[in-house]
């Protein structure tokens, strides 16, 4: 049962993201988006083997997290944009600005990965970053197969 479940959330969201990616109406791309994080949280849950009660109350936080951590994607990728505009000239700054997003970014972890620990065991908490690296690695490897058909 569980291989059918890992089965259906590697491939599941490839069909969801071509489907997706040709249209441009904003409304079936959320609908594709949602898919797909049902189809990682099915994943997830495997992985870690969450029990239906910490499975419960695990989604929410990691859902909150989750959309922390795209807030500091962007923001990442807004001063990467921003680089030719931003003040070259004080490379002290730039390494500073540069160690302060990843401060932020481990700040975040460690505070969630605090909250993840009241409802997982460590044993199970230990999992939640590589079955994250699992399921976006599937996902990009079923879309390089799609794209070179």
């Amino acid at each position: 049962m569980k291989y059918w479940i890992i089965f259906l959330s590697i491939i599941g969201p490839l069909s969801l993201i071509a489907q997706v990616s040709g249209s441009e109406n904003s409304q079936n791309r959320e609908v594709g988006l949602e898919r797909l994080e049902a189809r990682k949280a099915a994943f997830i849950t495997t992985r870690l083997d969450l029990t239906p009660d910490e499975s419960t109350k695990f989604w929410p936080i990691y859902n909150e997290y989750s959309r922390q951590k795209n807030e500091l994607r962007k923001e990442r990728k807004n001063y990467n944009q921003n680089q030719n505009t931003r003040n070259q000239s004080d490379p002290k700054k730039e390494i500073d600005d540069q160690l302060a997003m990843e401060d932020k970014k481990l700040a975040l972890k460690k505070s969630y990965y605090e909250k993840f620990g009241q409802i997982l065991p460590p044993s199970k908490l230990v999992k939640l970053e590589e079955a994250e690296k699992e399921f976006n690695h599937e996902v990009l490897k079923k879309l390089k197969e799609r794209r070179t058909k």
